[in-house]
């Protein structure tokens, strides 16, 4: 069934009514393990994807500096997502704080056109990702594109990635 028929009237909705979709479709997904907080949904489905892409184990929300843990290795994983859409086809992903105390082993970064179909994704080791300095957001401003995937080392994952995606219902 296509979205557009199971919900016919999406555009007749109030904001609030809205609002109150996007609640109870958060609740489904958390439901669903798919989503672990209650913020932008699209990170939780990144992480989780990544995490069933990589057989890795979500580390507790708590952590700080990184997502996921490979727990025959030991090793940690920061993921991070973008959504592109008409309005925004920027692949910058949000900021790496203290990248040189080097809190994760692998930087997953995940990019998904408009209709949440896995663009790209790159694994790419700690030691490879590079990244201008900003001193405003006093972080590391990385783009998923077609640098970071020819980074060293960086491994292309988009296709363990999108058959992680096809397997969720």
């Amino acid at each position: 069934m296509k979205f557009d028929e199971i919900i016919p009237h999406l555009e007749n909705l109030s904001a609030r009514e809205l609002l109150l979709l996007g609640r109870r479709i958060n609740a489904v997904l958390s439901d669903r393990k798919i989503s672990r907080s209650s913020n932008n949904p699209v990170s939780d489905y990144a992480e989780h994807l990544i995490s069933k892409a990589l057989n890795l184990e979500p580390a507790t929300r708590s952590m700080r500096g990184y997502d996921a843990i490979d727990e025959k290795t030991g090793e940690k994983y920061e993921i991070k997502c973008r959504w592109l859409s008409s309005s925004n086809t920027s692949r910058q992903l949000s900021a790496i704080r203290n990248l040189e105390s080097a809190h994760f082993d692998y930087l997953v970064a995940v990019v998904f056109d408009a209709d949440f179909n896995v663009d790209m994704a790159v694994k790419v080791p700690h030691a490879s990702v590079k990244g201008y300095f900003s001193k405003h957001t006093n972080s590391h401003i990385v783009y998923a594109d077609a640098k970071l995937l020819a980074a060293d080392k960086a491994e292309d994952i988009t296709s363990k990635v999108a058959d992680a995606a096809a397997t969720l219902g």
